[in-house]
């Protein structure tokens, strides 16, 4: 009796302790995981309800989870780049590895019966004729 009675209070003391250790609301970083499921392929990219063909050897960043479904394809070289966002606006970033003041962009909008996606795209000046046929060319390949 004595010993069942000892458990009853050492079971409710763990009870206690395991309460203290559960976040009394959802740690920021879990708010937005997981985001919206995509396919990669070597060249292709399914999305949230659009896909499309990319150029292959091209790196791939996806957008953080919190917003609408975003995908950064990035020449060899780091030094030009398209941005696809579900959405009717894309900035064209930065390519990681090339000045500011040596860039075009260039932007389009790519109106889906289901919805908007936006594309847009940075290269430096003195690569712009190469860049612009592989822009052109996935954003003729965008279809939901």
């Amino acid at each position: 009796m004595i010993g069942s009675a000892v458990w009853r209070i050492l079971f409710g003391f763990g009870l206690a302790l395991a309460g203290g250790c559960v976040p009394a609301a959802t740690p920021e970083h879990l708010a937005h995981t997981p985001g919206p499921a995509a396919i990669i392929t070597e060249t292709t990219f399914a999305g949230d309800g659009f896909r499309l063909r990319y150029p292959a050897g091209w790196r791939i960043v996806t957008g953080p989870a919190a917003f609408p479904q975003a995908v950064t394809f990035i020449a060899p070289g780091d030094c030009a780049l398209i941005h696809v966002v579900r959405g009717e606006t894309a900035i064209p970033p930065q390519p990681p590895t090339c000045p500011a003041e040596d860039l075009r962009t260039i932007q389009r909008a790519i109106v889906l019966p289901s919805l908007t996606i936006a594309a847009a795209g940075s290269a430096p000046a003195e690569a712009w004729e190469t860049f612009l046929p592989y822009f052109e060319r996935l954003i003729m390949t965008i279809s939901d």
